[in-house]
């Protein structure tokens, strides 16, 4: 979405709709609550359902915002909330799980509901008192506790998480 509009590409633009249109058309499969525990059972890893599916939250509201059409905005936050079910420290893998809370964010921003904001605040505060952010203010490659190993995407999303939280809260 970014880059179609960066590039004022229509054609990227339609390709993203086709994604975003099979996110929707998977849901009541993807988010079916009889699953749930098939979901747990594939851990919280860059290949895990959890670390993998989420972070679509934040595509999905950037169509709704390209093309303002409210399946995709209906269906981030529909992702959002059954992903709360699935959030609590320690995480496998930090990079997916902030790129699914910079959707929850942007669904703050898009929606104005509170809920978001207040969620995403409480998910700071996590893990800033739970001791998973480092002294000089990065994190792990695994939201885990003295995990000594960074990757730069969890470095940039944690940057870009926390401007977008004072960008909302001051």
């Amino acid at each position: 979405v970014a880059v179609a509009q960066e590039r004022n590409r229509p054609d990227f633009l339609e390709a993203a709709k086709r994604l975003g249109d099979y996110y929707v058309a998977g849901a009541g499969q993807m988010l079916a609550p009889a699953r749930e525990a098939d979901y747990r059972a594939t851990g919280t890893y860059g290949d895990s359902y959890v670390c993998d599916y989420f972070p679509a939250i934040e595509g999905l509201a950037l169509l709704h915002r390209a093309t303002k059409d409210g399946r995709y905005l209906r269906h981030a936050q529909r992702m959002a909330e059954f992903f709360r079910r699935f959030d609590a420290l320690p995480v496998d893998h930090s990079h997916g799980n902030l790129c699914a809370w910079r959707g929850i964010l942007m669904l703050y921003d898009i929606t104005k509901d509170r809920a978001w904001l207040d969620a995403a605040r409480a998910k700071w505060e996590a893990a800033v008192t739970g001791g998973f952010i480092w002294p000089i203010g990065g994190l792990g490659e695994h939201w885990h506790v003295k995990y000594h190993v960074t990757e730069a995407c969890s470095e940039s999303d944690w940057l870009r998480f926390n401007l977008e939280l004072w960008r909302f809260t001051g």
